[in-house]
């Protein structure tokens, strides 16, 4: 029984082991491919890896791509990609892994809504959707582009060791999470991301993000066309979303475009907390030199309740250095407050352990502005 047993056992897991495939991209070339190029493009390798078949005849072109099976591996022997012009959709659990010592780029279509979709709301649950070592550059072209890089639709997705460069989009400059999506950032770059409306790097719409390690540098949320703001230069919450970030750095980034005609609300440099049940806890970060052209340099959290629930913000041990709220030289009919801060109920804040200096705004709250009630003042902070 026990020799029957051990044999079941390793039957089972040479099974298992068999299951997922690894196909490697071959071609950075800037097309979907064909089953008699002898090639296999990045495009054809999703598809195969969702359908679990090969992308041509691997007898007569062995360099196809593989056939998929279970939860996939997809590796590069090229050192960049093209984008195909067509939105690439992952439909089944997956990693895209880069080369480790030089990231593997994948350049964007500006033509597109967006470079890659990960969308769980189909029969199957998406729970492991890994990229590492990867480059998102010049993906979305603004107004006709929902997120620049990636769009995220009822999944768990982590991204490892990447970065996101020069993406554009209308809801997002690289990432959109919607539609209860989970996405766990570590050891990630944003820079120079726009968005034409909230999160110049990342918007999560009923959705969840943990953020590790990671580096924000001069996002843009621009709010320039109604009915769009420009809310959160780096990150915006909307509709009971949650946040967690960690060791973590938000360096100039931008909430407006500093148009003082445009009535968009243009709050929160680095992150905006919007109302309707937003939870966000911040923990051992810094945040230097953003910039809102509205309420909060560095951080707005509107807490207006929506259902008799408030959002929440908690801080720990973090720095907040040069954020500023306002327009550079310019008048404006808004009064921005809060150089780092703007909060409008402080009932759901918690700041410990947290240092704060040098931070500016063009109306009241050199450091902290709250609109109703008061901060805890012993919680070890220092102003």
């Amino acid at each position: 029984m026990f020799n029957r047993n051990c044999l079941i056992l390793a039957m089972a897991t040479a099974f298992s082991f068999a299951e997922a495939a690894t196909i490697t991209v071959n071609s950075g070339g800037n097309t979907l491919g064909s089953p008699t190029d002898n090639l296999c493009h990045l495009f054809e390798a999703i598809i195969s890896s969702n359908t679990d078949t090969t992308s041509g005849d691997l007898i007569n072109f062995p360099n196809e791509c593989a056939a998929g099976s279970g939860d996939d591996t997809i590796v590069f022997s090229v050192s960049g990609i093209t984008h195909p012009n067509q939105t690439m959709v992952i439909t089944e659990n997956v990693t895209l892994s880069g080369d480790p010592n030089s990231f593997v780029s994948i350049n964007g279509a500006i033509s597109l809504p967006h470079m890659l979709t990960i969308d769980g709301t189909g029969p199957n649950t998406l729970s492991n959707v890994k990229f590492e070592y990867l480059n998102f550059v010049n993906g979305g072209s603004g107004d006709s582009s929902e997120s620049g890089a990636m769009l995220v639709k009822d999944a768990v997705v982590n991204i490892d060791n990447s970065r996101f460069a020069s993406n554009r989009g209308a809801f997002a400059g690289a990432i959109r999470a919607t539609q209860n999506a989970s996405v766990n950032l570590s050891h990630c770059e944003f820079d120079g991301n726009i968005s034409e409306g909230n999160g110049g790097a990342i918007a999560l719409y009923e959705s969840e993000a943990t953020i590790d390690q990671c580096r924000f540098y001069f996002n843009n949320a621009k709010g320039v066309s109604s009915p769009r703001n420009g809310g959160g230069g780096a990150i915006s919450l909307q509709s009971t979303s949650s946040l967690v970030v960690t060791n973590s750095l938000f360096e100039d980034n931008r909430a407006g475009n500093g148009n003082a005609t445009i009535s968009q609300l243009e709050d929160g440099g680095a992150i905006n907390v919007g109302a309707s049940y937003n939870d966000v806890k911040i923990v051992n970060s810094t945040f230097s030199g953003n910039h809102s052209w509205d309420d909060g340099g560095a951080i707005y959290m509107n807490d207006i309740p929506q259902n008799d629930v408030n959002s929440s913000l908690t801080i720990i041990n973090s720095t907040f250095t040069n954020n500023f709220a306002g327009l550079f030289g310019n008048a404006q009919s808004q009064k921005p407050q809060g150089g780092a801060l703007s909060i409008d109920d402080a009932s759901n804040l918690m700041i410990s352990n947290s240092i704060f200096s040098g931070n500016t705004a063009h109306s009241e709250g050199k450091e902290i502005y709250i609109t109703s009630g008061t901060l805890v003042p012993d919680a070890g902070n220092l102003f």
